[in-house]
């Protein structure tokens, strides 16, 4: 926090931590070194300091509380011959992580509930699959490829701050925000150009929206067409809840009393249909 009259201001805080010596004796032909020899100190040093520009007297006092240091505490452990060793992953679990970038609307953000978005049941499953998966959800409520959400922003602003040479598999889930909004297909058809941009290597996966009960398929049906054409333009795969028949029929059960948005079940549903795409667990298990 800047201090009133916009000088002082908190200017280092740090730490050092050196390791003298740890070493094996001359002539010793094991991998481990003897500890009777080993030597090793830790000399860690925490400090915070003002600017020169702030009064002394001005200073805030520790006692106080106005001021804050948090001291990192490290431990050293000299076990079985002074080595450190770093758990491995569960057996069959990918050491490298497959990058899943998620563009969508309240749908995955985990509006009305307070289990979280269904990107996080995603990321168990994958988990459980062996998979190693970081998913990077980046979705507002109220957005589209057109419709702004309720900060502002469409899907082309969510991909720009998140897709980029990293991104393997993008998926874009939505938008019934769209429905009734001009110029659909030339947005859709704008920002999954924009994915192609930012990372041409990515698997590209477009989820259309399902059908609730206050979004009727029959609403929801342009929109689902101009995604289907836009994305098989794109090179990508379209996937159509409307044709799946998600949350339908004994399904309803898992959308919460709004009639539009997932309960606490209904994102655990969300997540095995994401799951269970046969394009995205190819690309991932790769």
């Amino acid at each position: 926090m800047k201090h009133p009259s916009g000088k002082g201001r908190p200017n280092s805080l740090r730490a050092s931590l050196t390791w003298q010596e740890v070493r094996r004796p001359s002539g010793s032909s094991g991998h481990q070194p003897n500890l009777s020899t080993a030597r090793a100190r830790i000399h860690i040093v925490a400090s915070a300091a003002y600017d020169e520009q702030m009064p002394h007297t001005r200073r805030p006092k520790l006692v106080n509380g106005a001021t804050t240091v948090l001291a990192t505490i490290v431990s050293t452990f000299l076990l079985g011959g002074c080595t450190t060793s770093i758990a491995a992953p569960p057996a069959g679990t990918q050491k490298t992580p497959v990058h899943l970038d998620v563009i969508g609307d309240s749908l995955s953000t985990g509006i009305n509930t307070f289990e979280g978005p269904w990107t996080k049941n995603a990321q168990t499953l994958f988990s459980a699959k062996g998979l190693n998966v970081q998913i990077a959800n980046s979705s507002e409520n109220g957005a589209g490829y057109v419709a702004q959400g309720d900060d502002g922003h469409v899907f082309r602003n969510l991909i720009d701050r998140t897709v980029n040479a990293r991104s393997q598999v993008v998926l874009v889930f939505g938008s019934d925000n769209d429905v009734g909004q001009p110029d659909i297909f030339a947005a859709i058809t704008e920002t999954l150009g924009r994915i192609k941009t930012l990372a041409p290597g990515a698997t590209l996966i477009v989820v259309g929206p399902p059908a609730t009960p206050a979004d009727p398929e029959e609403q929801l049906m342009g929109v689902r067409d101009a995604l289907q054409s836009a994305t098989q333009q794109a090179g990508g795969q379209f996937i159509d809840p409307l044709a799946l028949k998600w949350f339908q029929g004994g399904d309803s059960e898992y959308i919460g009393p709004d009639g539009e948005h997932p309960n606490a079940a209904g994102e655990e549903y969300l997540a095995q249909k994401m799951v269970e795409i046969k394009t995205l667990s190819d690309r991932l298990a790769s």
